[in-house]
């Protein structure tokens, strides 16, 4: 028992100096002698360090397009466009009515086909009925046998160094039984132009008789009255102050249809 004891306080009360000097001998005893100056080689050479492969060129990457709204994803990469569009208004389809057909755009007419020559055209508001489409040089405006009577006269002339009218209209309550005659005559009226007399107002009165003149030549009228079955003589007259006079001054007649020519 007293032998066990005391050989491990021998060994540890031992160390010190010769325990380093121990390990240093044991160190060097690992390491190999060489000659002075030579180094040896190392058996195995250290492996070749490896090269990285280049790196491929950047790509920039695509800028993503931004989610548009009514947009879906289509096959093959395209866009499918969803597009909502609101019904047309509603349109009105609006057919111009051509214009009126005018003693005026008569007579000029003529004129383009005869220059020089002389005409008159002219048209009539019919009671019931309107204006009529114009007739030139001697044609009947007016109605015969129908119990209308005419309101008004559209007139323009061509090469007569121009004209101009009156009307002699029916009047109510009248006591010598005579119609009136409109307050002026209208202007001297030049070549292709409108000139009117009567009245188209709601209520205007019939026309009995009418005066009318030209600058130069003669001018030739003919009239039938509501009631008749003949036409009036023709009467003509010569260039202004001058007229013509068709129709009655009767006032329980009423003009009925015309006929004019220069």
């Amino acid at each position: 028992m007293a032998a066990l004891v005391v050989v491990p306080l021998v060994i540890i009360g031992s160390g010190g100096s010769d325990d380093g000097h121990q390990r240093e001998t044991a160190r060097a005893s690992n390491v190999k002698s060489a000659s002075p100056g030579t180094t040896e080689a190392p058996r195995t050479a250290p492996p070749a360090p490896r090269t990285a492969s280049p790196s491929p060129a950047p790509t920039a990457a695509k800028p993503k397009k931004p989610k548009e709204k009514g947009r879906t994803g289509g096959t093959g990469g395209g866009v499918t466009v969803t597009v909502t569009a609101r019904p047309p208004g509603a349109t009105a389809t609006v057919t111009a009515k051509p214009p009126a057909e005018t003693a005026g755009t008569a007579v000029n007419r003529l004129a383009a086909s005869d220059p020089g020559g002389r005409h008159i055209c002219y048209r009539a508001y019919v009671s019931g009925q309107g204006w009529q489409n114009p007739v030139c040089d001697g044609t009947m405006a007016g109605t015969t046998g129908r119990n209308r009577a005419i309101k008004a006269l559209e007139f323009a002339v061509r090469g007569t160094g121009g004209s101009a009218a009156n009307a002699f209209v029916h009047k109510a309550g009248s006591t010598d039984g005579k119609g009136v005659w409109q307050p002026r005559w209208t202007a001297v009226t030049g070549d292709g132009r409108n000139f009117r007399v009567g009245g188209t107002a709601h209520g205007a009165p019939d026309m009995l008789g009418f005066a009318v003149n030209v600058g130069s030549g003669r001018i030739c009228q003919a009239t039938r009255l509501v009631g008749s079955t003949a036409w009036s003589g023709t009467g003509c007259a010569d260039a202004r102050p001058a007229y013509a006079f068709g129709g009655t001054l009767d006032n329980k007649r009423r003009l009925e249809a015309v006929r004019f020519t220069v």
